[in-house]
């Protein structure tokens, strides 16, 4: 080759090379976008250029895409790959594959992020106060206050949830009695083994003085997995075994003791679903079965609708339920508590 030959040789290439590297998106429209794919998060590809800055454009309207180097591709079945991506054909785009094998063809619906931001690591949740008062034939004062905190990690998870809640009567002869004095602490760990499953440990105790529980704590460990996990839903299950104790005023029977120890199965789950931007909805379950006694079941649940007022604060209503196969004596297997207040996220 001649050297004025092998010079246009080299100018062509070294011309070409930055299109070579770069990243193409396919629109359903026909045009052809080059630059780089930053990422895709809820259904929007961000996309940069340097004639176009950068856009956001719905998912639902690219054909196809590619990139020339390795992206971090979440999918909604949990797998995650770190691969180019490769064009295919409409609604669909091409993992490569190792050894001779050949690309495989995945639709673009199923797609759950590609180069999802990091999470920054720090502790967010919500402190929420509720107070009645009552004043006439009967005085009565109660108050409540509700603390949850979470931290969460791209390896792990903690939670934390404290509550106390108390009431006290007084009626027109100045008596003075305790309806309800109830306190309630949780701490969980989870460590996850992909972005959908993890390991967990817990721990829970519960006091509550007008069902004559002196203590409850049930520690365990199992095995969730985190269904959805985005800024509108959260869903997560949870199953494992542990350790039951229970220590009330009064046995039932009541020549039996009033420590209970025994192996418990523990079943649970938690459902987030932010209902309009200033309303979301929460519920969670826990349930615990104690191997000793096949009739020994506990089931603790809520139902709540919290309105943002602003930025931090908000508005609350509350249904708290337990349920109790195996109360004191002269108790009812059922509590259900009702309550309005007012919190603050952080």
């Amino acid at each position: 080759m001649s050297p004025l030959r092998l010079f246009l040789a080299l100018s062509l290439a070294l011309s070409a090379s930055p299109l070579a590297r770069a990243d193409e998106v396919l629109l359903v429209s026909g045009e052809r976008l080059i630059g780089k794919v930053v990422s895709v998060v809820d259904g929007k590809m961000t996309f940069e250029s340097a004639g176009i800055g950068s856009v956001t454009l719905d998912l639902a309207k690219v054909k196809t895409f590619a990139t020339d180097g390795a992206v971090e591709i979440h999918l909604k079945d949990g797998t995650v790959v770190n691969q180019p991506a490769q064009a295919s054909e409409e609604g669909k785009f091409s993992i490569g594959q190792a050894g001779g094998v050949p690309p495989r063809s995945l639709p673009l619906s199923e797609i759950d992020a590609l180069n999802p931001p990091k999470p920054e690591v720090k502790w967010t949740g919500s402190a929420t106060a509720g107070a009645n008062l009552v004043r006439g034939n009967t005085r009565k004062d109660a108050a409540s206050v509700v603390l949850d905190a979470v931290r969460r990690s791209e390896v792990d998870r903690i939670s934390l949830r404290g509550e106390y809640a108390a009431a006290r009567e007084e009626d027109s002869g100045g008596d003075r009695s305790t309806s309800q004095r109830l306190l309630t602490g949780f701490l969980k760990y989870d460590y996850f083994l992909s972005d959908r499953s993890y390991l967990l440990a817990s721990a829970k105790a519960d006091s509550d003085a007008t069902a004559d529980l002196n203590l409850r704590l049930v520690a365990s460990g199992g095995y969730g997995y985190q269904w959805v996990e985005t800024g509108v839903t959260k869903l997560s299950t949870e199953l494992g075994v542990g350790w039951a104790h229970e220590d009330y005023e009064e046995p039932d029977p009541p020549d039996s003791s009033a420590d209970t120890n025994q192996i418990a199965a523990r079943l649970a789950y938690r459902f987030e679903k932010e209902l309009h931007p200033s309303l979301k909805f929460l519920h969670p379950m826990e349930a615990v079965h104690g191997f000793d006694d096949p009739h020994d079941f506990l089931v603790q649940t809520e139902w709540a609708l919290r309105a943002s007022l602003t930025k931090s604060m908000y508005s609350e209503g509350r249904i708290a339920l337990n349920w109790d196969s195996t109360p004191a004596v002269d108790k009812e297997r059922t509590d259900v508590r009702y309550i309005l207040g007012f919190g603050w996220s952080f």
